[in-house]
């Protein structure tokens, strides 16, 4: 078993484990100079033991860039630890610097929906989000830690959190939970993150209640459903506190402004095509390259007829946002149904143009995200393009970008005698 050194301690102690920096040990019996987190156990009491193989054995089966990943673990007898990457801060310490700043905020929530979004659709429930459980190292990279109170739905797990127990940390938790803590449900991790969203517009120095007059009227709504005492009352879905919470970021926004690219996303939406807003969107994605969410949701939202005016107008613009697109589509972890739609709109962006270039990235994002989420829908249509590529020239172009990835097609299912000769070699 790999040695891991425990260095430098990091964050506040707690009662249940604490967290060090740490470095592997090589073969030469010398240390490797990249920095890990060492989370390691300090209550030894059965109970705590258990917790803490559970939240190691939670954290394992969850694969997203919003989860935090388990690199390496000791479980079996003291010392307890795993160790995971290391990250610049927590989100608690830099809620000072983010507070009522909407295009930070924007950004971090949308990343943490993202997170809990994708653990819900897994069967689990964190029950213990909280801003400290947020760890940064810039605002597009985050991801939620510390699973010592999540719990599988429907696994035997549940039988460590007692009836009537209640667990959690004050403020942060829902009513319910205090209660009955075994019973939860997706509904007590909304309540948490109307908590966190609270605390990033308010403006009272010490929070220790809900007090919603000095928070903008549109997200003291978004607040208000998030943490109802009832649970019955408040969203039943991320998706839906999603919606309404970008909802109210964008009427936080400057609506006047014409090339902000919120309201350009949201024309491209209602199918403006004029020239002009063509040059407008080929500005935006100039100013807002690095925006790589935005530009994802702008590409997704094109009509056949939009991109090809686009691409008449500004081309090589076009392909460059295409390139942003690419990357955090091919790489981010989606929900199932989302998919789906990917697959849908890369394929009418593939038949809308006749660029190579544009054409071997749609292929790329279609393949990547089927192999990476085992979608059988998604695979048929990287199936339907690859074996309709009759042009060797496009074969050309297509098998030195996928090689480029060092991407192989053998998930798609075809074989090398069914596509032209320059894209056998990826098969």
């Amino acid at each position: 078993m790999a040695i891991w050194s425990t260095d430098e301690r990091i964050g506040e102690p707690g009662g249940f484990g604490e967290v060090y920096k740490s470095r592997r040990q090589t073969m030469k019996g010398v240390y490797d100079e990249e920095v890990f987190a060492k989370k390691k156990l300090v209550d030894l009491s059965e109970s705590a033991v258990k917790r803490f193989q559970r939240e190691v054995r939670i954290s394992k089966r969850l694969n997203h860039p919003r989860v935090v990943k388990v690199i390496a673990s000791h479980l079996s007898d003291e010392p307890f630890f795993y160790i995971m990457p290391c990250y610049k801060m927590s989100m608690y310490k830099m809620l000072p610097k983010i507070k009522g700043n909407v295009k930070r905020i924007n950004i971090i929530i949308n990343g943490i929906l993202d997170g809990v979004e994708y653990l819900h659709s897994e069967g689990v429930y964190h029950r213990d989000l909280k801003p400290a459980n947020i760890l940064l190292n810039t605002d597009e990279d985050l991801v939620i830690s510390d699973f010592g109170l999540g719990v599988q739905v429907n696994s035997e797990t549940r039988n460590l959190t007692r009836t009537n127990m209640g667990m959690g940390t004050d403020f942060f938790t829902a009513p319910e939970q205090w209660n009955d803590a075994k019973n939860v449900d997706q509904r007590a991790d909304i309540y948490s993150l109307g908590c966190i969203i609270f605390l990033c517009f308010s403006n009272n120095d010490n929070d220790r209640y809900i007090q919603l007059e000095n928070v903008p009227p549109s997200m003291a709504y978004v607040i208000r459903k998030s943490t109802h005492h009832n649970r019955d009352e408040r969203f039943e879905t991320i998706e839906s506190l999603r919606k309404s919470f970008n909802a109210a970021i964008r009427s936080l926004q400057n609506k006047e402004a014409k090339n902000s690219f919120e309201s350009i996303i949201d024309s491209i939406k209602s199918d403006e095509i004029s020239s002009d807003f063509m040059d407008r969107v080929a500005d935006s994605f100039m100013e807002n390259i690095e925006d790589a969410d935005n530009i994802h949701e702008a590409i997704m939202s094109f009509s056949e007829e939009q991109f090809q005016k686009l691409y008449k107008r500004h081309p090589q613009i076009l392909l460059k946002a295409l390139e942003v697109f690419e990357k955090i589509t091919a790489g981010t972890g989606w929900p199932y149904g989302y998919t789906d739609t990917i697959g849908k709109q890369c394929r009418i962006l593939f038949y809308a143009t006749e660029d190579y270039d544009i054409r071997a990235i749609m292929i790329y994002v279609i393949a990547r995200v089927a192999y990476t989420h085992n979608r059988f829908y998604v695979k048929g249509i990287a199936q339907e393009i690859i074996k309709g590529i009759e042009d060797e020239m496009e074969a050309s172009v297509v098998s030195d970008h996928l090689s480029k990835k060092r991407f192989d097609l053998d998930y798609i299912g075809l074989t090398k005698w069914e596509v032209v000769e320059p894209l056998k070699n990826l098969f």
